[in-house]
Order: structure tokens, then sequence, then C-alpha cells
């Protein structure tokens, strides 16, 4: 009957805002807010602890709801900016990505950096962006073509979209990098171009060519178009000869269309042939492969179309 005396009591407002100034000077802060007097526990009640009101007055329990639970997850970490950047070099097929940094401008001075100790002059760089992805696509000369988005996919798509579309595979994904990612860099041995170039007379009708000169194994695309341009004008004094295949990291792909010599060039011959079918089939002509000439093997070719391979 006490517990009930004390109910009553507790009924009254007078001593409910008493109550209320006994309670906050417990200390309950925050997130102890939920606790409440329940002189009479109930199945919706859980006691927490009890609580001592004054002399002549029986301590009596503090409660919260039964079904209160855990305690909630703590609330997600502030999202933090992160910024990168990545630096390319025309005669590497990969990049320079330095990444993960948590405000602008620090990233871009990092690559550059990055890609001049390995390469020296002709870094550029592509630019900073944060909180994104950056995509880059290689293309069948084995040029590199960015595109950016907000999450890999939407880079990638954008990548190739801005790659060429006027050759007849896609272009290729050479990496995505998320400006969370704290660095990347080629590897020289293998990404390091040598590039081919094929070379035949200017002026003549498809059908009259037979040969065409191909250099490969060359550090600069120039020195590789060079090449291959004074073989052919070597052999053919007082003609104009032009160079019509650069390929960087790739090979040379020769074949025979219906009418007449044709090349083009590519990632790997596999590639080359699919290519050679595609652009073949565009056209609605018959094609017939013949040598592929890989562009990171050093040679001089004179490729003779009549036998489809070199002299």
């Amino acid at each position: 009957m006490m517990w009930q005396r004390l109910a009553d009591r507790l009924r009254s407002r007078a001593f409910l805002a008493a109550l209320g100034l006994i309670v906050g000077s417990l200390g309950f802060a925050a997130p102890a807010a939920a606790q409440y007097p329940c002189p009479a526990p109930g199945p919706n009640d859980r006691v927490v602890g009890t609580h001592s009101p004054g002399p002549g007055l029986l301590p009596y329990p503090i409660c919260v709801p039964a079904n209160n639970g855990p305690a909630p997850p703590p609330a997600p970490a502030r999202a933090v900016d992160t910024y990168a950047s990545i630096a390319w070099h025309p005669d590497v097929e990969d990049v320079w990505l330095e990444g993960n940094f948590d405000g602008p401008n620090g990233a871009v001075p990092k690559a550059l950096e990055a890609c001049r100790r390995a390469m020296g002059d002709g870094c550029q760089s592509i630019g900073e962006w944060s909180n994104s992805s950056m995509a880059i696509a290689r293309d069948w000369n084995g040029y590199l073509h960015r595109g950016w988005g907000q999450d890999g996919g939407i880079a990638r798509e954008a990548a190739l979209e801005a790659c060429r579309r006027d050759q007849p595979l896609p272009c290729e994904i050479v990496g995505t990098f998320g400006s969370g990612r704290q660095r990347a860099q080629p590897d020289m041995r293998r990404d390091r171009k040598l590039y081919g170039a094929g070379a035949w007379v200017e002026g003549l009708d498809r059908g009259q060519r037979t040969q065409a000169w191909i250099a490969t194994g060359l550090l600069n695309e120039n020195d590789a178009a060079n090449a291959a341009i004074a073989a052919c004008q070597e052999a053919n004094p007082g003609l104009t000869c032009v160079y019509w295949a650069i390929s960087g990291n790739g090979v040379v792909q020769t074949f025979m269309r219906e009418d007449g010599p044709s090349a083009l060039p590519e990632r790997d011959e596999r590639r080359a042939l699919r290519a050679m079918r595609e652009h073949c089939a565009t056209l609605g002509v018959t094609c017939r492969a013949q040598a592929a000439y890989d562009s990171r093997r050093r040679g001089l070719f004179v490729h003779d179309f009549g036998t489809g391979r070199a002299q």
C-alpha cells in the first residue's frame, strides 16, 4: 500500500514538478532523456535504477520503455572530399595518378612530378577532379583519351565516347581511377611505347600498289614514320612516299581487299584481325589477312602484297 500511496502522490502536478527538478539534478543527459520514474513497473517498463527522493520517502525505481532495444548506431562520419589528378605522356600507354588529397591544387603538381621523373619533358596534366572517377581509353593507334563520371561506369562510358569512333572496333579501357585512390603509375618495361609505321608511294591507284615499307621498334612516332618514308623514297626515286599507319605498342596489320592492298593499326594481332573483318564487312568487300608487324620489335621491312609477307 505504501507504493500505492507514493503513486497517488506522484499524480499530483506539484509533486511531478518537484520530481522533474530532482530527476534533472541526477545528471540524466540527452542520451538518458527517455528515463522516467515508475513506482509500479509494468510489462512495458524496464527498471534501470532507483532514486531516493529524500528523508522520510522510500526509494522508487527509474525505468525506460521495455522495447527500447539496443542503442542506435553512431551517425556516419561526415563525408570527406577527395581530390586526384592524372598526368600522361604521348609515348606511354598508361598514366600517373596522385589522389586521395583532402583539398584542391595538391594533386596536379604531384602527378606531373611523377611523370617527369620517368619521362622528362612532354608530360601533360589532364586536370584535377574530386569525389568522382576518371577513366582512360586507348584507341587503335595507341593514343589515350579520358572520360569523367560520378562513378566508374559513367567514367568508362564517357572515355569510350571521347575516344575515336571511326575505327572498326571500340576503344579499350586502360584503367578507371577514383579520386580516393592514392597512387598509380605505369610499368615502364611494358608501357613505354615502341612505334611502327608503314609507307607507300603516293598517288597510285590501290590496284597498282604492290609493296609497302614498314619500320618498327622506334621510340618516337615521327622517327618511325620518317624511317618508313625514307626507305620507300630510296626504293622509288623521283616519287613521293607517304606514311599510312602508325602503331604505338601494337601491330601494323596488312591485308588485301578485293580492290587492292590495305593496312590498319591495332593493339595486337587478334584485335587487328577482328578490325579487318569489321572494316571489310562495313565496306561490303572480301578481304584476306596478310602479315602483321609488331611495333615493339626493331626492324625495317619491305612488305610484298603479292606474297603477303616481307621480302
